[in-house]
């Protein structure tokens, strides 16, 4: 009975004078959410990372965090599921979506 009285039909429904037009609800999360694993770390790591910051920049937070249980590992790959991700590349741009698991492994 109301839809029929107010007109509303399913792209109107639960709209409002600014018909949900919101300039807040359609911004870019600014955090990526990852879990992150350190090779030698006994804890895995929620690290909140930039969607502009490079791949390396990332890590090194995560060397950091990781201190004191693991020491930084010179030389060191990042790898998402069965991809090898490049250091210089934004986490963006390496396709690192909000809860992707990252493991930082000494090179061998």
């Amino acid at each position: 009975m109301l839809r029929k009285y107010f007109g509303l039909t399913c792209e109107t429904w639960g709209k409002d004078v600014y018909g949900g037009d919101y300039p807040w609800v359609a911004e870019e999360r600014t955090v990526i959410p990852l879990y992150a694993f350190l090779e030698g770390d006994t804890l895995g790591l929620l690290m909140l990372a930039q969607p502009e910051e490079t791949v390396s920049v990332m890590v090194s937070r995560l060397m950091t965090a990781a201190r004191p249980r693991v020491r930084p590992l010179d030389d060191f790959v990042v790898v998402a599921g069965d991809r090898v991700l490049d250091p210089g590349l934004s986490v963006r741009a390496s396709g690192l979506a909000a809860l992707d698991r990252v493991d930082v492994r000494a090179r061998r």
